[in-house]
């Protein structure tokens, strides 16, 4: 049973950006090329990251501050540029969410997705196979709130005047929030993926308003 839920997990979490996007262009009319920029962006940015990594060692908590910081400069600094220069003629809030479900696909798949195949074929070889349930459903649909909220941030900074202070605000809340929950999973992971879920509510709200916000100085 064990081993229909893990498979049927799998398949979720894999299907999980595509369906954001499909709902995104259903609901706005969102185009492929934004999701499809996040997606391939994030997978230049994690090789980059791979390289920097080389250099970190045991995996403690001057490591798991290193992280930080290569997450919250790394995607961010890459969010603003493939907005500027690749999708510069998508300027469109629903844009930026489209944007933001392939980048944060990219790192649910990479990320995830990849790992839980590899847990799931060897548990299947040991004969017990362990799933993520309900919660690992909502930490993975977490991972694409938060970039979809990214992305409206970063949006702003790209094509509203004064307002690049939205790009550093990315960075602050990717560097802490890598690095609050890094922290706290050393010791508890449930505390952890609480501690994230609420960031990424409270990223959300904050975007949302921001969006609303410029559209009404507009």
């Amino acid at each position: 049973m064990n081993a229909v839920a893990g498979f049927i997990e799998i398949l979720i979490a894999a299907a999980m950006p595509f369906g954001v996007y499909l709902f995104l262009r259903k609901r706005t009319g969102a185009a492929l090329k934004p999701f499809l920029t996040g997606f391939f962006t994030y997978m230049v940015i994690s090789w980059i990251r791979a390289v920097f990594r080389l250099f970190l060692n045991s995996g403690g908590a001057g490591d798991i501050a290193a992280n930080a910081v290569l997450s919250g400069v790394l995607e961010e600094v890459g969010r603003y540029l493939a907005m500027m220069y690749v999708m510069h003629e998508h300027d469109k809030w629903h844009d930026a969410m489209s944007y933001g479900a392939g980048h944060g696909g990219a790192e649910l798949i990479l990320g995830n997705v990849t790992v839980m195949t590899d847990h799931f074929l060897k548990g299947l070889h040991a004969g017990e196979v362990e799933t993520e349930g309900l919660l690992g459903m909502a930490s993975f649909a977490g991972c694409i709130v938060i970039h979809i909220a990214f992305s409206v941030l970063v949006m702003a900074s790209v094509h509203y005047r004064e307002s690049k202070k939205y790009l550093y605000i990315a960075i602050a809340v990717h560097f802490a929030a890598d690095l609050a929950v890094g922290l706290i999973a050393r010791t508890d992971a449930l505390l952890s993926l609480f501690v994230s879920l609420c960031i990424d509510a409270a990223l959300t709200v904050y975007a949302r308003h921001t969006a609303l916000a410029l559209d009404d100085d507009g």
